[in-house]
């Protein structure tokens, strides 16, 4: 990849030096390591590095979760065309890398696009005609922890953004256990597979305690915390 353009104190970086055309989020780690998430491909480089890096599942192992055939990733609504589809037929590949958050010296998380809406229904078994019963769809998206050492980016670990099992119901009986969902009892028994979008991340940086944890916030309304020392 190229060198960025300079003018005055000010450096940029476009397509002409390498990067995608659609750029959703910046971030820097306590190093001074900066990260790209932008769509097909992570963007790294060191505070001293006058080019980025390019990663992608390829050459970083990045979370494949995804059946999507938009190769330039111009149009995110693809990503769930295959909703629906128990076994697509496609090779399964990253979903869109759209939110990166940098933590400690070297190290970030990455978010993505995973498949589905607000509207989905995220139970492992549905009821005929309702929802989709897709398990791919359900674990796709979330987020990968990736480390950086100034030239190579790896994943560190693949991290599914869910509510926990047994904590979501809609109804009870009187003793407090759990009647049913509406739609059968997979979310309450399996975890709510809801945030599979993370359109944005936060790291806590303070010292003490929760310091290095990071907040992924997405669709439905919720939010998802990877506790960094539990």
């Amino acid at each position: 990849m190229k060198a960025g353009r300079t003018a005055g104190n000010w450096t940029f970086w476009s397509v002409g030096e390498g990067l995608t055309a659609a750029v959703h989020d910046v971030s820097a780690d306590e190093a001074g390591n900066v990260y790209v998430a932008a769509r097909q491909a992570v963007f790294a480089k060191t505070r001293g590095d006058t080019a980025f890096k390019r990663f992608d599942a390829t050459n970083a192992g990045l979370s494949e979760t995804c059946y999507f055939d938009d190769a330039a990733f111009d149009d995110l609504s693809l990503v769930d065309k295959y909703l629906n589809v128990v076994a697509p037929t496609i090779p399964i590949r990253m979903c869109p890398a759209i939110s990166v958050a940098g933590s400690s010296a070297g190290k970030a998380v990455v978010g993505y696009r995973g498949a589905g809406t607000d509207q989905d229904k995220d139970a492992l078994s549905c009821p005929a005609g309702g929802g989709f019963c897709t398990s791919w769809a359900l674990f796709s998206g979330g987020a990968d922890v990736v480390t950086f050492d100034g030239t190579n980016l790896s994943r560190e670990r693949r991290v599914l953004v869910a509510g926990p099992p047994g904590t979501v119901c809609e109804s009870h009986d009187a003793a407090g256990y759990c009647l049913s969902m509406g739609w059968g009892d997979g979310v309450y028994l399996m975890g709510r597979l809801k945030t599979r979008q993370v359109e944005r991340i936060a790291i806590n940086r303070k010292a003490g305690r929760g310091q290095y944890d990071a907040i992924m916030g997405g669709t439905h309304g919720a939010f998802t915390v990877l506790v960094a020392n539990p």
